[in-house]
């Protein structure tokens, strides 16, 4: 949440500082900082800067879509291919998962084509779901831990006690905990 308030609020500012950058504000804003730059140096990289960011927008609004319909493909795969009544069958074909990938595109270019009003609703209904599954998650977790069903000592649990899960152990987890974060957020 953090970093998505870090980084709208300064576009925010930026876009009321600067309302003729228009649809390419963050172009304009890396022209601006570069060009007129009290350290000549970065003088020099305003061009490249400018490039630099163009290509990064156009990037992330083509790559990020196409990684994002993968993910769905690839999660709808491993439900199907976990599903009870699949146990000791094969997994199903990678054309099925192609076709699951341009269903998943479908529905998402559906509920774009249908307007603003409809994905902002479309989006609620999401955001309400995850915040639901988090909310399930968490009290599953709570309950599993308090009740113990495996009969596990202190030393046998990942973590000693309930409160270890919330600190930080490693960098690497707490990366990787934040990546997932993000997804949920901007997913």
């Amino acid at each position: 949440v953090w970093v998505a308030f870090m980084t709208a609020f300064p576009f925010a500012e930026l876009a009321h500082v600067y309302p003729e950058a228009g649809a390419g504000g963050p172009c304009y804003f890396a022209e601006r900082a570069f060009k007129h730059s009290k350290i000549r140096f970065l003088r020099r990289w305003t061009r490249f800067m400018k490039w630099y960011m163009g290509w990064a927008i156009h990037l992330f609004y083509w790559v990020y879509p196409g990684v994002t319909t993968a993910l769905m493909a690839q999660t709808i795969q491993y439900l199907i291919n976990s599903a009870p009544s699949r146990v000791g069958q094969a997994p199903i074909s990678a054309g099925a998962v192609c076709g699951i990938a341009i269903a998943c595109a479908a529905v998402v270019a559906l509920v774009a084509v249908m307007g603003i009003n409809f994905s902002t609703t479309f989006n609620i209904g999401v955001v309400i779901m995850q915040t639901g599954a988090i909310i399930m998650y968490g009290v599953l977790w709570a309950t599993f831990r308090q009740v113990n069903p495996l009969d596990l000592t202190s030393d046998e649990w990942a973590f000693a006690e309930a409160s270890d899960v919330w600190k930080v152990h490693s960098g690497v987890g707490m990366l990787y905990q934040s990546s997932i974060a993000i997804l949920i957020l901007v997913g």
